[in-house]
């Protein structure tokens, strides 16, 4: 495993670090129930009202206007490449501080490469040459192309293995680790982003390489009027918060099929007329992360940050195993 890809785990299914290290990944399991022999899941999760989603929805059409590509030709791209939409995209949508992205960032695995760029190109975009080396071998992705149209701009980002959303949680705050895939919006730390507060991914403090690059990115969201923390008792509003246990501590161990976020189910962009599914994605891959980082206060215990990726059916399956011999 390389220095830079220290923080992404995949877990198989005997591993004891399911148990020992990430009690949350089991919990996590007693959500859902098997669907089929692929290992789709049909999870008990909270779903944005469908006013909540409407609104959203038309923040999104709106800026994917302005970067003069229509709402249906991007749903159905993301969904023919299995991609992920994030960035301050997402941002301007969530946050409540108006403001526009300076681009569209789009993730997706390496084998659907030159489908994106097609798709991109498609749109009247030029590919341009980079000039920043940044993002090259860190936060998950492996290779960056830069298109633009007019003002518009479009960054392609291809992850470092299949599971798309690995790189969404190992940005530098809560503030990005939100993501529109084909079926919807989905919002990993709710209640702090809709109300413009961040909280920092500790794993980025230690990495001195990116650290101007994260410095950077943050005063860009403070100009924006969002404001970020360590801690999330230093916000006062969650000064009596349970560390640990409340969804938006960075102390608790998250994962995308939880009860802390928050899905925006639009299933009029499904191209299946019959989509009533409310997984964020498809993958039964998952992801669990942690951002780590003085127990609330309590310097002498730090929690590390991580970002994890598990099989979802693997999981269940070793829990019904370990069910059967207890």
């Amino acid at each position: 495993m390389s220095k830079q890809d220290s923080t992404i785990l995949r877990i198989p299914l005997n591993s004891s670090l399911i148990k020992e290290h990430l009690p949350a990944l089991q919990i996590m399991v007693t959500y859902g129930k098997s669907k089929d022999e692929r290992g789709n899941i049909e999870l008990i999760r909270p779903i944005a009202s469908q006013e909540a989603a409407s609104e959203a929805q038309e923040r999104i059409h709106s800026l994917l206007e302005e970067c003069g590509v229509s709402t249906p030709a991007v749903f159905h791209a993301i969904r023919a490449t299995r991609s992920l939409i994030s960035g301050s995209f997402n941002v301007a949508v969530l946050a409540p501080t108006a403001f526009k992205p300076n681009d569209l960032d789009m993730y997706m695995p390496g084998n659907q490469e030159r489908q994106i760029l097609a798709f991109v190109g498609a749109w009247g975009y030029t590919e341009t040459s980079a000039s920043d080396v940044q993002y090259p071998g860190r936060l998950g992705i492996k290779k960056i192309y830069w298109f633009t149209k007019n003002a518009s701009k479009i960054n392609i980002m291809i992850v470092r293995g299949s599971n798309t959303a690995i790189a969404v949680f190992l940005f530098h705050s809560s503030i990005v680790m939100n993501f529109l895939c084909d079926k919807g919006l989905y919002c990993s730390y709710l209640e702090l982003t809709t109300h413009g507060l961040n909280i920092i991914n500790t794993s980025v403090l230690v990495d001195t390489s990116s650290m101007e690059c994260t410095i950077r990115c943050l005063n860009k969201y403070a100009s924006r009027g969002i404001t970020t923390k360590t801690e999330l008792s230093k916000f006062e509003s969650f000064e009596g918060h349970i560390c640990q246990i409340d969804g938006n501590c960075p102390s608790t161990i998250q994962f995308v099929h939880n009860e802390h976020g928050l899905f925006y189910h639009m299933p009029q962009y499904s191209e299946d007329a019959e989509d009533t599914e409310l997984l964020p994605f498809d993958e039964i891959d998952t992801v669990a992360w942690r951002l780590g980082g003085d127990m609330c206060g309590q310097s002498t215990e730090w929690k590390e940050a991580y970002v994890v990726s598990t099989n979802l059916h693997e999981l269940r399956q070793s829990q019904q195993e370990d069910e059967r011999t207890t």
